[in-house]
């Protein structure tokens, strides 16, 4: 729930897939000095990592969920993708916002 890298200066034409693997945050995620933080804690025997929520473009590293894009999903993957969907809507919204702020 929380910004940590921005990436910037990249051309529009360029992917999205293609800025994260250019991105300095790629190369120290890779190396663990990123996305190292406190685990959250989803019950008392289940803890997960930090992570970044990422589109179906993407491809899976470790510290990146992406959407389940095969066709006859489970119920579990289903409900795990509206979950993954409502989360990146949130960050989307929450970028929009820091987009508009008058920085000058």
């Amino acid at each position: 729930m929380r910004f940590v890298d921005v990436v910037s200066g990249f051309p529009g034409r360029m992917t999205k897939n293609g800025v994260l693997h250019q991105s300095e945050m790629l190369r120290l995620a890779q190396k663990g000095e990123k996305l190292n933080g406190n685990r959250g804690e989803l019950s008392k025997r289940t803890t997960i990592p930090e992570y970044v929520v990422g589109e179906s473009g993407f491809r899976i590293l470790p510290w990146l969920t992406t959407p389940y894009h095969d066709a006859g999903l489970n119920e579990d993957q289903t409900e795990f993708n509206k979950r993954h969907l409502a989360t990146r809507l949130v960050s989307s919204r929450a970028l929009k916002k820091l987009q508009q702020q008058d920085w000058l």
